[in-house]
């Protein structure tokens, strides 16, 4: 939970629906969980960190090459 805000806001945030903004925000936005979301998110998760390794000079792990 720590390493994912996203996942906290969706465990803590609809606890109390209609109790505030931030609730408000999230049940407008909670189709988030749909399958081309999903993909988008992963892949941009790839694609920064095969950026930063590489402004870092390193190679990309052989086992993560299609």
């Amino acid at each position: 939970m720590e390493k994912c805000p996203r996942a906290w806001a969706l465990k803590y945030g609809f606890k109390r629906k209609f109790s505030g903004n931030f609730n408000r925000h999230l049940i407008n936005i909670s189709d988030w969980s749909s399958p081309w979301r999903l993909m988008q998110r992963a892949l941009r998760g790839v694609i920064i960190e095969r950026l930063d390794l590489h402004a870092k000079g390193k190679d990309w792990p052989e086992n993560d090459l299609a």
